[in-house]
């Protein structure tokens, strides 16, 4: 199966905005993905927690994560 990700970067007034996503399978209903194992999730957790950031997990057609720093 090939697979496609996706990158985008967006600057404002205050903050700079990150949207990462993909075509992939998704996240798992009942997953916590800011407390989990794997350690690419946990990468990206705490480098938004040293930018001061928030991040924020949207389920629709395709898994997407934007980052607000």
């Amino acid at each position: 199966m090939e697979g496609k990700v996706f990158i985008s970067l967006k600057s404002y007034d205050e903050f700079y905005e990150l949207v990462s996503s993909d075509n992939g399978v998704g996240f798992l209903e009942n997953i916590d993905f800011k407390n989990t194992d794997p350690i690419g999730l946990q990468l990206v957790n705490n480098l938004v927690e040293q930018l001061d950031g928030k991040i924020t997990l949207l389920k629709n057609h395709r898994t997407e994560i934007p980052d607000h720093y």
